[in-house]
């Protein structure tokens, strides 16, 4: 039964993968989400076959069938991370216990929230160097709401959110903008209400900017991007999230 559930939590996962990539692109062109899906190049209208997660990219070999031009790997790569990430969450919260409380399932819900708000954050900031505002507050508002239901703690959320924002906040003002930009601060609020605890609100945001000095130190070595355009090329954004995401499942270990 268990195997059964976790089969289709993934299920599920790529789904959920799948609109997630339909949203990241509509938001950006300010189209309405309850459209059909179409081509990005051609515009033709995508039939059923042509939306199955995963199968139909393989199926079409990674091309339109209307217009003959290559799909995103974005869509094949947000929908099997998120499958992936929702058993991960699936698994973390359920397989030791085997228990399905009321207080489980909030948690699980929780971290779906969780992982679909970093992973949007991700795609998106890469993409377009810009952080979805529509799914970062909506999130962070959902996450807070399940956070105080499971924890029965109003203030400890409420502090978390606004060390989280502060945190990036004073970063924006004393460099005036020129070392974060005000989604990140966003994601700052993100990250306090979803852990609420300031030392993990510490540990993921030190995990994020360690992360951002692997990738971007080289780059600099090697004089691929100089210290004057590394904040306008390199976004923080995807960092903080794949910090965040791991810190998920770990920081339970780390306190």
């Amino acid at each position: 039964m268990f195997y059964i559930l976790a089969i289709t939590v993934f299920l599920l996962g790529l789904s959920i993968g799948s609109f997630l990539n339909v949203l990241i692109n509509r938001l950006k062109n300010k189209k309405s989400i309850l459209g059909r899906s179409e081509c990005e190049n051609c515009n033709h209208q995508l039939a059923l076959l042509d939306l199955i997660p995963i199968f139909s990219f393989l199926f079409l070999k990674g091309k339109c069938r209307y217009c003959n031009k290559k799909i995103s790997l974005q869509y094949i790569f947000v929908e099997l991370i998120t499958g992936i990430l929702f058993v991960f969450a699936f698994i973390s919260q359920f397989y030791l216990s085997k228990s399905f409380s009321s207080l489980d399932i909030l948690v699980f819900i929780r971290n779906i929230f969780f992982i679909i708000s970093f992973i949007s954050i991700f795609v998106y900031d890469i993409k377009y160097m810009e952080v979805p505002d529509e799914i970062v507050i909506l999130c962070s508002i959902i996450i807070f709401i399940l956070n105080v239901l499971i924890t029965n703690n109003l203030q400890l959320f409420l502090l978390g959110g606004g060390a989280g924002a502060l945190f990036f906040l004073a970063q924006f003002f004393i460099s005036k903008g020129k070392w974060i930009g005000g989604g990140d601060i966003r994601i700052g609020l993100l990250i306090g209400v979803s852990f609420g605890n300031i030392y993990s609100i510490f540990l993921t945001i030190l995990f994020g900017y360690i992360l951002g000095s692997i990738y971007s130190i080289p780059l600099l070595v090697k004089k691929y991007i100089s210290k004057e355009d590394i904040n306008s090329m390199i976004p923080l954004g995807p960092f903080l999230s794949v910090a965040s995401i791991i810190m998920l499942f770990i920081i339970k270990y780390l306190l």
